[in-house]
């Protein structure tokens, strides 16, 4: 290796939290690890509601999304048999029904009144600007005080929430060791109105106003996967300067 060696720095007390989202724009499932890879985490956003003309259910509407606030109160989560489409609000509990089947497009089709289906992803991509989002616990506990409500995480969906002691800090970050996994911070998290939104619904306290006003709608970075490995929570995070 040529020229000057690299110093390191612990700039993170741990991973304080692990999240995946088997189907984009549902309610995610928070786990105790993930995997990554060269696309981002593993089995994260793989599956997505699609209308008839293929625009992708959301909480907007642009050239590629079609806003389906309906489709946000249910949940994905990854079952023994693949993944898992659920109706938290209306049927807590309830029936569970598997991406991939054609009667779980059915189900899907009455419960948002619209021909939609559940498809894998191709070759067009599911997820947004970045593979990997994450955030620290200092900045959502600064968004807390400044525009109320309690540091929730969901809100944000992301997949690391990283123990911090500065607000922002991750804003600062270039490359990451992380697990076994090496990521590389590629900037700041645009947000929109589902900043607003808490599995589904409406929070009590809204935030998006206020992040557009002070920080240029933005919370939480985007990273990609330098290295593919294994993250746990309670792994160190590591910065490379």
């Amino acid at each position: 290796m040529t020229g000057r060696l690299r110093q390191t720095a612990v700039v993170g007390t741990e991973i304080a939290e692990l999240w995946r989202y088997p189907v984009k724009a549902l309610v995610g499932e928070r786990v105790a690890t993930l995997d990554l890879d060269e696309r981002g985490v593993v089995g994260d956003r793989r599956w997505a509601i699609h209308d008839e003309d293929g625009r992708i259910a959301s909480g907007k509407s642009t050239r590629r999304f079609r806003r389906r606030d309906e489709a946000l109160t249910l949940a994905g989560r990854t079952g023994d048999s693949g993944v898992e489409v659920l109706d938290p609000l209306r049927s807590p509990g309830g029936p569970v029904r598997r991406a991939g089947d054609p009667s779980t497009d059915v189900w899907l089709s009455e419960r948002l009144g619209v021909a939609v289906r559940l498809r894998e992803e191709g070759e067009v991509p599911h997820l947004d600007a970045g593979p990997v989002h994450l955030v620290g616990t200092a900045t959502l506990a600064w968004a807390a005080e400044h525009w109320g409500g309690s540091p929730d995480a969901r809100r944000l969906r992301p997949n690391l929430v990283v123990a911090t002691d500065e607000p922002f800090v991750e804003d600062t970050w270039d490359r990451l060791d992380v697990g076994t996994a090496v990521l590389g911070v590629e900037g700041p998290t645009e947000r929109c109105r589902m900043l607003d939104l808490v599995e589904g619904r409406p929070a009590l306290h809204p935030w998006l106003r206020g992040a557009a006003r002070e920080r240029d709608a933005c919370l939480g970075v985007y990273a990609s996967v330098l290295d593919r490995g294994r993250l746990a929570q309670g792994d160190a995070v590591t910065v490379r300067a």
